[in-house]
């Protein structure tokens, strides 16, 4: 039987303890409940004290229990202490129980003012919890609302630990713009929040930004989102990360820094973008130590695909440009079998374009392209002039020697030898089957050597692979040449214009207006010409100026003064 019953008599309470500075009431079990509490429409236990502790109860079992149909089971207030403490050995201080689907199991308010702890809870011990809430089936833990729904602190801890069987170990809920659902902040050198999984994701993002990362402005360096794989380098994982958004740290034998996949047939996997209009800064760069910027096609049949692409849209821009300092390589192609480089255009564009500014190599000309081995052309090739150039046989140590082609209006094939004469002063000259099917208009031309042979002529012009010379001295050396011109199919169809009228852009440009009087702005090259002289020039004009002629981008060596007049 209970030792101490209490029945209300119509004052409120069914027991009550009073006490100046000691215990008000104090129960005492070994096995069942110290002080019990039972209400229908009130607090099943009150307790109030000035100094000593409201309710005090020691058990084997539970020491306060205190059971409500609609109130609080158990109700602690103190002027400057602590409403509720729950002291335990081996078991749990407080425990709280709810079967209300909106109620909680242990509940803290904190009233007005400034600091205020709805629920507290300390942990002295290495490994212990200060607040620990569970929760089966598909519950919450521990939740908190309010201006900050749950504040954590922790000296040698995580000032937070979460976990969940089913559902997220931490999550946060935040309806105001501008704020965080989860929120950490490290005020030292570490990390505000962190996460980590042994198979799934560490931190995972959903939303219109699923990860948001910013890093304060101003700091010499630092980034917003943080990436890194392997062991931590001994200089930090900071060490090697410049100023950027976003950095992926490697330090391990395979994989990426950063890595973007996508299923999408129009969207790339990573996109950079710069947004200043007038900004030389790329929307993508690499920094390697053999290879800034690599692409692979996985592409397994054949077709037009590319491993890096570069698209420009307006005149003056280009694609992909690769710049290079010194004697390096702006662009470089490699390929066993195929090509190395491929330009291609479909329209009045060019496929490859070589542009060199300055007059640095031979004869005053720069070199616009360069090629070490044979070259194939199967179009005309159109020139201002040229020739071989060798070195000096002579001198081939301190010279060059070069000669120009031999220019016609017509396409020629030149064929020339020597024949010496038989006793009739006569020869036949024996030529290629195929010379009669590649020429037509055939030109010859005799001369003696040794001496005059006024009578020297063709007796018979070129058929059946050979003509015939007579009228010369028995024995005599004659020096023949034979012209032709072209009839082959290539020639037939793309007949040679000799005088050809400018276009109605080319009309008033020169391939060479220097020769003319003129600067680059009359040149009929649009690559050279750059400007429209009718058109005001712009400060993007200045600078493409600057580096197209100085081969330079602005702040790397900048020639002061511009080789090409747009006036």
């Amino acid at each position: 039987m209970p030792s101490i019953v209490g029945d209300d008599d119509g004052s409120g309470f069914g027991v009550r303890g009073n006490a100046s500075a000691g215990i008000g009431v104090v129960g005492l079990s070994e096995s069942a409940t110290g002080v019990g509490g039972g209400s229908k429409t009130g607090d099943g236990i009150r307790a109030v004290s000035l100094s000593g502790r409201g309710v005090f109860a020691r058990s084997g079992g539970d020491a306060i229990v205190g059971e409500t149909v609609k109130q609080r089971g158990v109700v602690g207030i103190s002027a400057d202490g602590a409403g509720v403490s729950g002291e335990s050995q081996s078991d749990n201080g407080v425990v709280g129980r709810t079967k209300g689907a909106s109620r909680a199991g242990v509940f803290g308010l904190s009233e007005p003012g400034e600091g205020g702890n709805g629920v507290t809870g300390l942990a002295r011990g290495l490994g212990g919890v200060g607040v620990f809430g569970s929760a089966d089936a598909r519950g919450v833990g521990v939740s908190g609302t309010g201006a900050t729904g749950m504040l954590a602190f922790g000296d040698a801890g995580p000032g937070l630990s979460a976990s969940s069987e089913q559902q997220h170990g931490v999550m946060g809920l935040a309806k105001r713009t501008g704020f965080a659902g989860v929120y950490g902040e490290h005020r030292a050198d570490a990390t505000g929040v962190f996460g980590k999984s042994t198979r799934g994701k560490g931190v995972e993002g959903v939303g219109r930004y699923g990860v948001w990362g910013a890093c304060e402005a101003g700091q010499s360096t630092g980034c917003g989102v943080v990436g890194t794989r392997g062991n931590e380098p001994a200089g930090g994982w900071q060490a090697p990360v410049l100023n950027a958004a976003m950095a992926g740290v490697f330090n391990d034998t395979a994989g990426w820094a950063v890595i973007g996949v996508s299923t999408s047939r129009l969207f790339p996997a990573v996109a950079g973008i710069s947004k200043d209009p007038l900004s030389l800064s790329p929307g993508v760069e690499g920094e390697g130590a053999f290879c800034g910027v690599r692409g692979t096609i996985s592409l397994t049949t054949p077709g037009v695909a590319a491993a890096v692409e570069g698209s420009a849209k307006f005149h003056g821009h280009v694609g992909i440009r690769g710049t290079a300092d010194s004697t390096a390589t702006g662009v470089f192609g490699s390929s066993t079998s195929g090509a190395a480089v491929v330009g291609w255009c479909s329209g009045d564009g060019v496929g490859v374009y070589g542009f060199s500014p300055s007059p640095t190599n031979v004869n005053g000309y720069a070199f616009a392209a360069i090629f070490q081995g044979a070259v194939n052309v199967t179009g005309p090739v159109h020139k201002s002039g040229g020739g071989f150039l060798i070195d000096h046989p002579e001198d081939p140590e301190g010279k060059f020697l070069s000669h120009s082609f031999v220019e016609s209006d017509e396409r020629k094939n030149i064929y020339d030898g020597i024949v010496e004469l038989d006793e009739e002063g006569s020869a036949e000259v024996r030529l290629p089957v195929w010379l009669e099917a590649l020429n037509d208009e055939l030109r010859y031309q005799l001369t003696a050597i040794g001496g005059p042979a006024p009578e020297l002529h063709v007796a018979r012009e070129l058929r059946g692979g050979s003509f015939q010379i007579s009228g010369g001295n028995a024995g005599q050396r004659v020096s023949w040449q034979l012209t032709g011109r072209r009839r082959d199919a290539w020639a037939t169809a793309n007949p040679q214009s000799v005088e050809i009228e400018k276009s109605s852009d080319e009309q008033g440009r020169y391939r060479h207006p220097e020769l003319f009087g003129h600067g680059d702005e009359k040149n009929i090259d649009p690559f050279k010409r750059r400007l429209d002289p009718l058109q005001p020039r712009t400060e993007s004009d200045d600078e493409m100026l600057d580096i197209l002629n100085a081969g330079t981008l602005p702040g790397e060596g900048r020639s002061g003064t511009s080789a090409v007049s747009s006036s």
